[in-house]
C-alpha cells in the first residue's frame, strides 16, 4: 500500500522532527505534533511558517515516546505493507526511528528519484 509522507522539522543542520502526516492510498490519515521537539533549533522559516499553525488539529500533540506508539499502531492497521513515498530525504529519516528492527518496517520510496 502506498503512503504519502510529509514532516516538519527545526532546521537543516539540527535537524528535530516537529510533526507528521501520513496519507494512504485507501484514504486513512495519519496527523501528529510533538512537544518535546527543540524549540530553541527552530530556523526562521520554521518560526514564522510552521510553529504558528501548531496546534490547530485536536489530538494530535505528543511526546517523541508517544509519536513511536502512534505511529506503530498506525502503521499496524493497515491491511498490507506500506510502501512510504515522500519528497525530501529527511521526511525518511525522521520517522524511521520508531521501526529500526521491525518486520513490519515501511519500504522506501522517493518520488523524485534522490
Amino acid at each position: 500500500m502506498l503512503v504519502c509522507l510529509d514532516t516538519e522539522f527545526t532546521n537543516f543542520v539540527q535537524t528535530d522532527l516537529i510533526s507528521i502526516a501520513l496519507v494512504a492510498e485507501d484514504g486513512r490519515e495519519f496527523y501528529a505534533e510533538r512537544t518535546d521537539f527543540r524549540r530553541d533549533d527552530s530556523s526562521e522559516f520554521v518560526r514564522l511558517a510552521v510553529l504558528p499553525v501548531l496546534g490547530r488539529v485536536s489530538d494530535s500533540a505528543c511526546t517523541r515516546k508517544q509519536l513511536t506508539e502512534r505511529l506503530r499502531a498506525w502503521f499496524d492497521t493497515l491491511p498490507e505493507p506500506a510502501t512510504l513515498i515522500f519528497n525530501y530525504f529527511s521526511d525518511w529519516e525522521l520517522p524511521v526511528d520508531p521501526f529500526q528492527g521491525e518486520e513490519s518496517m515501511p519500504t522506501l520510496s522517493n518520488v523524485d528519484g534522490q
